[in-house]
């Protein structure tokens, strides 16, 4: 009997195998992010909407999007060892992580005021960014990214340090709001540079 591990299982590849569960984890996420604005919106009577919270929701969110569509080109890797396959699996821990901290369980809550609830968990969220960002950096080495890599992680770069910044100053509202503008223009910026 042969011992290797086969590649394909009656047309059905190991790297499609693998790809379903990564799948399953962003679809997730993606849950947890409509079920936070879900919850916005049913409980609108008893909270109180911050503007900020809701922009910065939104950016992680479009963040979350980003990724799952510039891991195309790193799918081929994920069989190659368990290793890959797991470094894989780290940013959508974050991005899970982040979701937590910015939507606080509002199935009993009398009331929820979102600015209160932001600026308490702001440095864990601007630490949780910085945290994506830095293994982002580094996957664009593990997997041998295309495109413009030195341009994508300068940009990445400079998210770190803003993050970092951020996690410093976190009690200052005009920072947030400096913050989102230029991690907004620098998404929109690392979106033209991912390979088409």
């Amino acid at each position: 009997m042969d011992d290797v591990m086969p590649v394909e299982i009656e047309g059905f590849s190991q790297v499609e195998y693998l790809t379903v569960f990564y799948t399953i984890i962003f679809g997730v996420i993606a849950a947890e992010y409509f079920s936070g604005w879900g919850s916005m919106l049913r409980h609108r009577k008893n909270i109180k909407i911050y503007s900020i919270h809701v922009v910065w929701s939104i950016f992680a969110f479009l963040t979350l999007i980003q990724n799952w569509y510039g891991i195309w080109p790193r799918v081929k890797y994920i069989n190659n060892n368990i290793l890959y396959f797991i470094f894989g699996l780290l940013p959508l821990f974050l991005f899970y992580l982040m979701t937590v901290v910015l939507f606080p369980n509002m199935k009993y809550a009398v009331e929820t005021d979102f600015k209160k609830h932001y600026f308490e968990n702001a440095r864990v969220l601007f630490i949780l960014f910085a945290i994506y960002l830095g293994i982002t950096i580094t996957g664009s080495y593990v997997y041998r990214d295309a495109g413009d890599v030195f341009m994508q992680n300068v940009l990445r770069s400079g998210g770190i340090a803003l993050a970092l910044t951020g996690a410093l100053y976190h009690h200052k509202k005009y920072f947030h709001i400096f913050f989102l503008t230029l991690m907004l223009g620098g998404l929109a910026a690392f979106i033209l540079v991912i390979p088409k």
